[in-house]
C-alpha cells in the first residue's frame, strides 16, 4: 500500500547498510513518530543506528498490523486482493460461487 512505502524505503535503507553498502543520500526518517526522534540521536548528536533499527521494527509491526504493508509469505498478513479471481478467472467460477451463495447470476 502506498501509505507504508516510507518505512519501505527504511527497511531497504537498513538492508543496504547491513550489506556494508555506503550511506547514500539522507536516511529515511519520514515515518518517524516525534515519540522516536530522539531515540535516533546519541548523546552527542550522531545518528543512532541501533535507536532507527528499533524504530523502524516497531514502525513495522504496526504498518502489518494496520495493513500498509504487507509481508510476501504470510497467510495471516498477507494482501487479501491477492486471492481475488479476475478476468477470466472469475467469469469461469462466477455462476458456481453465486449458486454457492444464494445470490442470483447478474449479466
Amino acid at each position: 500500500a502506498p501509505a507504508g512505502q516510507p518505512l519501505l524505503d527504511a527497511v531497504d535503507h537498513l538492508r543496504r547498510v547491513h550489506q556494508g553498502e555506503k550511506r547514500r543520500g539522507p536516511v529515511p526518517t519520514s515515518f518517524v513518530p516525534k515519540a522516536w526522534a530522539r531515540q535516533l540521536k546519541t548523546a552527542d548528536g550522531a545518528f543512532d543506528l541501533i535507536g532507527y533499527r528499533l524504530c523502524t521494527l516497531d514502525r513495522l509491526r504496526r504498518a502489518i498490523r494496520r495493513r500498509d504493508v504487507f509481508p510476501v509469505r504470510s497467510l495471516r498478513y498477507a494482501d487479501p486482493r491477492k486471492g481475488l479471481l479476475t478476468g477470466a478467472g472469475w467469469e469461469a467460477a462466477r455462476p458456481t460461487v453465486c449458486r454457492t451463495v444464494g445470490v442470483a447470476v447478474a449479466g
